[in-house]
């Protein structure tokens, strides 16, 4: 059987119903655009959900933090109410909370060493760390006799291993921290101190007078925060 000739359908759109047609489209784009507009929520509506949202976090680390200062992680419970205060500074109680437990941490470890003035700067007092603050107070008194000649320029401060440093009273106590024996900048402490060392080692501590002078007593060294009893080498 032979097949027919194909044959093609065109339709023909008369020229005003095309233009209608075209017309329709923008429109119907135009309708859609200003429904997703009206579904969209208002700048209010967003800044309202982002206070909820806020308030839902602050309760989040209240809470957090709560239950770790109960369980003894003071640490931890502190690292996250100073971020909350970065968060929200003006949160009623938070200060007063951050300061309570920074307190309770640099009232913990308490230790006393006694400490020999005649031994210059002697033996390390304590191991303090790096980025963590501890207190130490000195109580005491001692005799010292010094025998020497004296310029009118006074008494030199240069070198801290046999000077005094100008940085101090004369005869007050100075510190150092020694990590992998090298000593870091000598500074002050006079009867107290509340510091945070920049780097870990061993404290050690001295009256602050040349090395040519003379010095006996014995004064007691109070510290307390983080800091650790010095381990004695065998």
């Amino acid at each position: 059987m032979k097949s027919g000739p194909a044959v093609c359908f065109a339709i023909q759109i008369p020229h005003a119903a095309a233009l209608c047609l075209l017309m329709l489209v923008p429109a119907t784009a135009d309708a859609q655009s200003s429904r997703d507009r009206r579904d969209q929520p208002s700048e209010k509506q967003l800044e309202v959900r982002l206070e909820k949202a806020d308030e839902m976090l602050v309760e989040e680390y209240s809470t957090v933090a709560s239950e770790l200062y109960r369980q003894g992680s003071r640490e931890r419970a502190l690292a996250i109410l100073e971020k909350l205060k970065r968060m929200q500074s003006d949160l009623p109680g938070l200060q007063e909370k951050i300061d309570e437990i920074q307190e309770e941490l640099l009232s913990d470890n308490k230790m006393v060493v006694e400490y020999d003035v005649s031994r210059g700067w002697g033996n390390p007092v304590a191991q303090v760390t790096k980025g963590k603050a501890f207190r130490l107070a000195v109580e005491g008194d001692y005799k010292m006799t010094l025998s020497a000649t004296i310029p009118v320029a006074g008494l030199p401060t240069l070198d801290p291993a046999t000077d005094h440093i100008a940085e101090a009273p004369f005869g007050s106590i100075i510190g150092v921290v020694v990590t992998d024996g090298k000593p870091g900048k000598p500074f002050p402490i006079s009867e107290s101190l509340q510091m945070t060392p920049k780097r870990d080692g061993q404290l050690f501590v001295r009256v602050n007078v040349p090395a040519a002078a003379r010095c006996t007593g014995k004064l007691d060294v109070k510290l307390s925060g983080y800091v650790q009893p010095v381990i004695k080498r065998r």
